[in-house]
């Protein structure tokens, strides 16, 4: 799994612009399988998508196509973690290689 953290670049008048495309990008990665969850963070200085993935790089063409990235108003960090406690209800979304937890 992987936290990414968005970063505006840019003044938010500039980023709600691009709002509405940005979350159908979101979107249709949701119907893909990839986003668990996304939201702004507070203060609303950039946002957070949870995506579910075996390959970062796949993830990093991904978020190439995010509309915020390619008007260049935010820059992303991808940071991989290993879930090891979780809620039941999303047992189902952890997957498992080599006896581990991903």
């Amino acid at each position: 799994m992987y936290i990414i953290k968005l970063t505006y670049n840019a003044a938010l008048s500039e980023v709600d612009k691009y709002l509405q495309a940005h979350r159908e990008f979101l979107d249709y990665h949701y119907k893909q399988g990839k986003f668990l969850a996304s939201g702004p963070m507070v203060p609303r200085e950039g946002g957070i998508i949870i995506a579910i993935s075996d390959d970062k790089e796949e993830l990093e063409m991904i978020l190439q196509q995010d509309p915020f990235y390619l008007a260049e108003i935010a820059s992303h960090e991808i940071i991989e973690f290993h879930p090891v406690k979780y809620r039941d209800e999303i047992k189902h979304l952890i997957k498992f290689k080599e006896g581990e937890t991903c």
